[in-house]
């Protein structure tokens, strides 16, 4: 009887409701530890032939987040700006293994959600595709107070998260059929505790997806601020023009602890750098394994194959193909800086074979790296379909060169819009890099 009594006045009253309502305001600083623990099959094709292997990711973050908008009702860009002590990871697929982690003149990162999309960069300069995807992983900190019902619920109440949300929540593109939903399932020792749940059909870079979520979530009364959350997620993505497919299933847990102070995070410490996402600053820089050239490119490019000095880019757009790179670093020769446009001309001429129908024009310039730059574009067919290539010879001073080819179906050329130019103009011949000795990793 006694702990029956107990129990009766612990428990909320009946018709007792609770506003959940988030604390979080402009300035503030949080300190977040996070682990995500990956693993499952990915699917690639090639030549038309399906093969699986397995694959395993565990990544561990820790970082200072302020508050430069925080979420609100009003549908503004909600913006934040991190300094990362630790963001690192460990990428098992299949015999390879790779470790990919974030650079230290890169550990400050800005973050914005606008409805779905959500973007990472870096105030201080451009990131690699590599160090991106390490850190954008679901369940953006920024995105989690918006969870959070808009008004005051029992215990057992639930409501709806509308698909923008959840989109941004797991890092898609779009949301095409979901059914997500949060409870607050119990109050105890301070903490409003609730669970998400729900089926999701969406894609990403135009690739069909779909996932199952469970998660659970800790909203502190008095701090006002969700503190604690976790979230399980089945996923199965069909393979796409840059990516594999995979069937997943992705773990994350996540602490977070409100009133930090941050000197990376100080004003003084983020006087004039810029905190908004601009064109420039969201650009990837791509660096192939030998380092001997390097570019950068916008978020549509996406690295396909890499051999030596050579690579493949493909440029996607709205779920589309809309185009090639072909890169290849040519042998360095003093004698290159005597070629002549009408020598590449030729050599495009019979590179591109049968396949060549006219020549549209050729250009020679100097860009602002003082490289000599030729380009040549033709039009033709392949399989019968109209087509257009861009080449490109960039040669330095030294006689280093670099050939860019850029293959594109005449119907994309409205959608192109003149892609090339931005990785010709960002295009920089290096020097290889020097291997590290052992132990000094």
């Amino acid at each position: 009887m006694l702990l029956l009594a107990t129990a009766a006045i612990s428990a909320p009253a009946r018709g007792t409701t609770y506003a959940l309502r988030s604390a979080r305001a402009q300035g503030g600083i949080d300190l977040v530890q996070a682990v995500l623990e990956v693993g499952g099959d990915l699917t690639m094709v090639e030549q038309g032939e399906e093969s699986r292997e397995k694959m395993g990711v565990v990544a561990k973050f820790v970082y200072d987040e302020k508050s430069l908008r925080p979420p609100s009702r009003t549908g503004q860009p909600m913006r934040a700006v991190r300094y990362y002590h630790q963001a690192d990871g460990e990428i098992q697929s299949g015999e390879f293994t790779y470790k990919p982690r974030l650079r230290e003149e890169r550990r400050l990162i800005g973050v914005e959600i606008d409805g779905p999309d959500v973007t990472l960069f870096s105030p201080e300069g451009t990131l690699t595709s590599e160090e991106l995807e390490l850190i954008d992983v679901l369940a953006n900190t920024l995105v989690l107070d918006r969870l959070l019902p808009d008004k005051p619920l029992p215990v057992n109440g639930q409501w709806e998260h509308p698909d923008d949300l959840i989109a941004a929540l797991l890092g898609l593109d779009a949301v095409s059929e979901g059914n997500v939903k949060s409870v607050l399932s119990g109050v105890a020792d301070g903490k409003a505790r609730l669970e998400i749940s729900g089926r999701v059909a969406g894609s990403e870079n135009g690739v069909s997806t779909e996932l199952e979520l469970k998660g659970k979530y800790h909203f502190d009364l008095k701090a006002q601020r969700i503190t604690w959350f976790g979230i399980l997620v089945q996923e199965n993505r069909s393979v796409g023009h840059v990516d594999t497919g995979f069937d997943v299933v992705a773990r994350l847990q996540m602490k977070i602890t409100p009133g930090r102070k941050s000197d990376p995070l100080s004003e003084t410490a983020l006087a004039g750098l810029s905190l908004e996402p601009t064109p420039e600053l969201t650009r990837l820089t791509y660096e192939p394994p030998q380092a001997k050239w390097r570019l950068a490119h916008d978020r549509r490019w996406f690295l396909v194959t890499e051999e030596g000095s050579q690579a493949v880019l493909r440029l996607v757009d709205g779920g589309e193909k809309l185009a090639q790179c072909n890169i290849a670093l040519l042998p360095q020769n003093a004698d290159a800086t005597q070629l002549t446009l009408e020598q590449f001309q030729e050599d495009v001429v019979r590179a591109l074979d049968k396949s060549f129908e006219k020549l549209l024009r050729a250009s020679q310039r100097h860009s602002e790296a003082d490289y000599r730059v030729f380009q040549v574009v033709a039009e033709g067919a392949s399989s019968e379909i109209p087509m257009q290539w861009i080449y490109y010879l960039v040669t330095d001073q030294q006689g280093r060169r670099v050939v860019l080819a850029f293959v594109l179906e005449t119907q994309m050329l409205d959608r192109f819009r003149a892609a090339d130019e931005p990785l010709v103009a960002t295009l920089r011949l290096t020097e290889p890099k020097v291997a590290s000795k052992p132990g000094n990793d």
